[in-house]
Order: structure tokens, then C-alpha cells, then sequence
């Protein structure tokens, strides 16, 4: 969802400076008025949502306008709207070309090249028309297909044969099983992308990473982040270096959960063992405890899910301290008498550690760290 809005956040932007510059341009070519308005015509129909008629007549103006100041970015944005939009890589990379060798100065010619070299690793042996068309299929199906459309990737890659297109297809699907977090399909799908070793091999090996990440499989993730050294394009090393600093940082918060059950093993039973005999009746604390917890849990669930669970845990898991640090004091002032003070500074210590143990597993459990961190540096929205 998040590179489809910035995709087309990015368009309008482009949108407004390609409509801002059009009287610029036209100043400095010094040429007709019609024909700058022709380009102002097609820039329109993209605002208007008719991308392929847009693309056409931008294509079409550039075509038999090559000396007019507008005409590389004329080719720059039919590119854009047939690599991006209407998945045509013939298209793209005729404009691509023309972008290229037609204008090598202008400020667009170095990002024709990249594509063209993008599109060139990711064509393979596929031709253009037939990769057009699965991006098609996989642009219908989007980030939660349907069997149906599942089904029409697949049979598409089985009837064409090509293993550039078989690679891209098991790179989205394995997209579309990671979002519906069924791991095994996810990783299976990735596998066979990264054994293609072709242009989707890189990102493909990236989405396994960071899909062992977040199922806490680190040992397995260690491996596969560091597996992206294979490839030599920066932005898979710059994946290497993040993935890295990420597991390192979930692996020092691994060992704090570990503590915090420790922690709370530790209380549970020294508290059962000293105050079993004064569990009942229910200590006041308990009683004056219970209702604001339940408050507290009530409150959130008009929340998050995950928050809602979080607060719960905390709630119900703060009652329970108290009441088993209650019991475990009348216990042990029942049988001295007395309770002498490093008891009792002990036992606030104990029930201290057993909350913040409990706190920070309800946090983490529940994927709330980076929330809580967010929170305490920029304050709660409201």
C-alpha cells in the first residue's frame, strides 16, 4: 500500500512541475503557442485518470515535435505512465530510448538509462509483450488476490515457460503470502525467485530476510541478510547493513524478554511459596486494584487491537502481583510478628521488577516497541 501512495504522490508532483515549467520551456523555445498547448492537452488527460491516452499523445507530440523544448520531458512522461502505470515495457522502453539517445544532455537522459537497464535485466528472455501483460495480471490481483487471480499468474508463467517471468511471479506471490502471513508459502515462493538469479533474485532474498526477522527466526535471518552480499547493487547492500543493525537491536531485546521471564518465574514461585496461606481472603489492595484495571481495560478496547491485548496483560498481570505481594506480606508478618524494613523494601523490589517484567513482554509480545519509543519521543497525539 505505502508504494502505491508514494507512487502516486510522486505523479502529482510531477503533475504540477511538468505544468509549472511548460511556460518556462515555451519562452525559451520561442515556438508556437498550439504546440505547447498540445502538451498542456496531454498533461491534462493524465490529471484526469486517461493514462493510455495521455501516454499516446505525449508520445505523439515529442514524435513530431523532437526540436521543441518540451519534447524529452514529453518522452520522459510517457515513459513513466507506460513503465508504471499502464505496464507496457515495450512502450517504456521505445521512450526509454528515445529519451536516451535522442536528448543524452538533457536532465532526463540519465534515468532513461537507468530504466533501460532495468527493464533490459528484468525482460531477460521474456519478450516486453509478455511481461507487459503478467504485470497486468499481477497490477488486477494487487497486495490481496484472489484465488482466481492467483490461479491466472500461475497458469500464465506455465504457459509462456520463461524463467524471468516465472521469477517475477514468485516474487509477488510470495509478497501476497508474507501480507497474509502464511511463512511457509512466503518462503517457499521467495526460494524460487532467489534460484532464478535473475533480476527478482536480489528482492526476492531481501523479503526473506526480512520476513525471518519479524517471525524472530534470527540465526536463519543472520544468514540470509548476509546472503545479499552476493549481490552487488548498493541498494541490496544498503539492505545487508539495515537488516544487520535491525537483528542485532532484536536480539539485545530478545535477551531482556528472557530476563523478564526469568523475572516473573522467580516471583511467581517465591510468592506462592511465602503467602499460599494468605491468599484468601482477597487483601484490600486487590479489591480497591481489580475495578481500576478493569476500567483501565476497558478504555482499551476502543483502541488497537494489539494495544487493547497489551493493556489487558498489564492490567490483569498488575492485579496479580499485587495480590501475590500482598499475601506473600501477611504471611510473613503473621508468622514474625513484625517485618523488618529490608523485608519490605525487598518485597517492593520484587513486585517493582515483576510489573516492569510484565510490562515490557505485554509491549514486545504485542510489536508495541517502536510505538512506545515514538510516544515518549514525540508525545502522545492526543
Amino acid at each position: 500500500m505505502r508504494p502505491q501512495l508514494h507512487r502516486h504522490l510522486s505523479r502529482g508532483l510531477a503533475l504540477i512541475l511538468l505544468l509549472g515549467g511548460t511556460s518556462a520551456a515555451r519562452a525559451e523555445a520561442q515556438g508556437p503557442d498550439a504546440d505547447s498547448a498540445r502538451f498542456e492537452a496531454a498533461i491534462a488527460l493524465e490529471g484526469r485518470g486517461q493514462l493510455k491516452e495521455a501516454a499516446q499523445a505525449l508520445e505523439a507530440f515529442a514524435t513530431e515535435h523532437p526540436a521543441h523544448a518540451l519534447a524529452p520531458d514529453a518522452l520522459r512522461e510517457a515513459a513513466s505512465l507506460y513503465d508504471d502505470q499502464l505496464f507496457d515495457p515495450a512502450a517504456a522502453q521505445r521512450c526509454w530510448t528515445l529519451v536516451a539517445t535522442g536528448y543524452p544532455q538533457s536532465a532526463s537522459a540519465a534515468r532513461a538509462r537507468t530504466r533501460l537497464a532495468r527493464l533490459a535485466t528484468e525482460l531477460g528472455g521474456a519478450s516486453a509483450p509478455e511481461l507487459g501483460a503478467l504485470e497486468r495480471l499481477i497490477a488486477a490481483g494487487g497486495a490481496s488476490p484472489t484465488p482466481t487471480q492467483r490461479a491466472a499468474v500461475a497458469r500464465f508463467v506455465t504457459e509462456h515457460s520463461d524463467p524471468g517471468l516465472a521469477a517475477r511471479a514468485a516474487y509477488w506471490l510470495g509478497n501476497v503470502a508474507d501480507l497474509a502471513g502464511d511463512e511457509p508459502e512466503a518462503l517457499r515462493r521467495y526460494d524460487e525467485a532467489i534460484h532464478s538469479d535473475g533480476a527478482w533474485a536480489a528482492r526476492a532474498a531481501h523479503g526473506k530476510a526480512e520476513l525471518l526477522l519479524r517471525h524472530r527466526r534470527y540465526a536463519a535471518a543472520k544468514s540470509a541478510f548476509l546472503a545479499l552480499s552476493r549481490y552487488p547493487d548498493p541498494v541490496s547492500q544498503l539492505a545487508r547493513d539495515a537488516g544487520l543493525r535491525a537483528l542485532a537491536t532484536a536480539e539485545r531485546l530478545r535477551f531482556w524478554a528472557v530476563l523478564a521471564w526469568i523475572t516473573l518465574a522467580l516471583f511467581a514461585a517465591s510468592h506462592l511459596a511465602l503467602g499460599r496461606a494468605a491468599f484468601w481472603p482477597i487483601p484490600l489492595e486487590v479489591r480497591f486494584l481489580a475495578p481500576v484495571a478493569a476500567l483501565f481495560v476497558l478504555a482499551a478496547l476502543t483502541e488497537h487491537r494489539s494495544i487493547a491485548i497489551a493493556v489487558a496483560c498489564i492490567a490483569v498481570g498488575g492485579v496479580l502481583v499485587s495480590w501475590a505481594s500482598s499475601s506473600a506480606h501477611q504471611a510473613l508478618r503473621a508468622a514474625s510478628g513484625s517485618l523488618a524494613l529490608p523485608r519490605r523494601l525487598l518485597l517492593v523490589f520484587a513486585a517493582a521488577a515483576a510489573v516492569l517484567s510484565l510490562s515490557y513482554l505485554a509491549v514486545r509480545e504485542n510489536e508495541l516497541l517502536d510505538l512506545v519509543k515514538e510516544t515518549m519521543k514525540m508525545g502522545p497525539e492526543r
